[in-house]
């Protein structure tokens, strides 16, 4: 570096990187595992199976990147709390948009 620190170091960017496949994979229908590790790939899992299925009880499941994450953190915390989805829930969900969010599609 010269001087300037940046953003990312090594570590996170490959995290990103990771995270960005396996939505990748999981949109393609392929799922998590494999491309995330444990724990990771399976929330993510849960977190897509909650936002099509939950969240589309009451409204369509709308592109995630049609808001930004600054609006997805102000609109999330009711709906999680109207659906009456439990913290455990609630945290796949959001890990699940911020994930999408990051795709760079």
């Amino acid at each position: 570096m010269t001087g300037k620190l940046t953003r990312f170091t090594v570590a996170p960017r490959q995290l990103m990187m990771a995270v960005m496949m396996a939505v990748i994979a999981g949109s393609a229908g392929w799922g998590f595992s494999g491309v995330v590790s444990g724990g990771a790939a399976d929330a993510l899992t849960r977190g897509k199976r909650i936002y099509f299925t939950r969240c589309a009880q009451c409204h369509r499941a709308i592109p995630i990147k049609q808001y930004s994450l600054k609006q997805w953190e102000r609109l999330l915390p009711p709906m999680v709390k109207k659906s009456k989805l439990d913290a455990t829930q609630g945290a796949e969900l959001r890990a699940y948009v911020r994930a999408t969010l990051l795709l760079p599609l």
